[in-house]
C-alpha cells in the first residue's frame, strides 16, 4: 500500500471511528512521510481511542512540537494543553 492511500484509507478509518484501523493505517503512512499537525493530532486520538495510551501522549508532543515547527498556533495549543489537562492520557 503506497503512503498516500494509507493516509486516505486512515482518514476514512477515523471518519468511520474505526480507531483501530485508523491508528493502524495512519500509523502506516507515519513511517512512510511524517504527518502533519491535523493528522498527528488524528492518529493521537485513535491511539488513545483504541487503548494505546503511551503511544497516544508520543503523538499528541509530536503533534504540538510540530505545530510549534509550523507556526500553527491553534494546534500547538490543543496538542500541548490537553496533556497536562488529563484529557487525553487519564
Amino acid at each position: 500500500m503506497s503512503t498516500a492511500e494509507a493516509l486516505h484509507r486512515g482518514q476514512e478509518s477515523f471518519e468511520r471511528q474505526a480507531w483501530g484501523n485508523a491508528y493502524s493505517q495512519l500509523s502506516a503512512a507515519d513511517r512512510e512521510r511524517p504527518l502533519d499537525p491535523d493528522d498527528l493530532e488524528h492518529v493521537a486520538v485513535a491511539a488513545y481511542l483504541s487503548g494505546r495510551d503511551a503511544a497516544s501522549e508520543e503523538l499528541w508532543a509530536r503533534a504540538h512540537h510540530e505545530s510549534l515547527r509550523l507556526a500553527e498556533r491553534a494546534h500547538s495549543v490543543v496538542a500541548g494543553g490537553l496533556r497536562p489537562m488529563g484529557k487525553v492520557t487519564g
